[in-house]
């Protein structure tokens, strides 16, 4: 089986693109993002201003929104019965919530770009969350925590 890409710029993790007939990413920005930050200025009493200090990138959660469909598969066939169908597709972007068994726990994202080199990075992918549109269609939103702040 090989999936059907709809998008020359997508996500993906591990083998598993995220825009195909059966799901696709709305918007890839978050996915370019900087990290979030640890540290702060120290204060100077009877002063104006503060004393600079470092900082340092920390684990940062994105959400992707999507929509998941019913009426096709994701190597673009047609699903009989559309509601079985969504159900189907919905299983196979939960497994991505599953942890993987290797020591870090994290999948690998890739964001593929036109023009430019990808950038990717480890990633846990924590929550699924749908929500309504139609019998056949979800909206969706995946949570995933970058560890290293931001993809490279």
């Amino acid at each position: 089986m090989t999936d059907l890409i709809t998008a020359v710029e997508y996500a993906q993790i591990d083998t598993v693109p995220l825009a195909t007939p059966a799901w696709r990413v709305v918007d890839l920005a978050t996915l370019w993002e900087t990290a979030d930050q640890e540290g702060a200025d120290t204060p100077i009493p009877g002063a104006h201003g503060a004393r600079a200090n470092p900082r340092w990138r920390r684990p940062t959660k994105v959400m992707l929104e999507l929509w998941i469909r019913g009426e096709y598969d994701r190597t673009g066939a047609t699903n009989t019965d559309g509601r079985a169908g969504l159900w189907a597709n919905v299983a196979v972007i939960r497994g991505l919530c599953a942890p993987p068994g290797n020591a870090t726990g994290t999948r690998t994202l890739t964001v593929h770009v036109a023009g430019a080199a990808a950038i990717s990075g480890p990633v846990h992918v924590t929550k699924l969350t749908l929500g309504a549109f139609s019998p056949t269609i979800r909206k969706a939103t995946l949570e995933l925590s970058i560890p290293a702040g931001e993809l490279a």
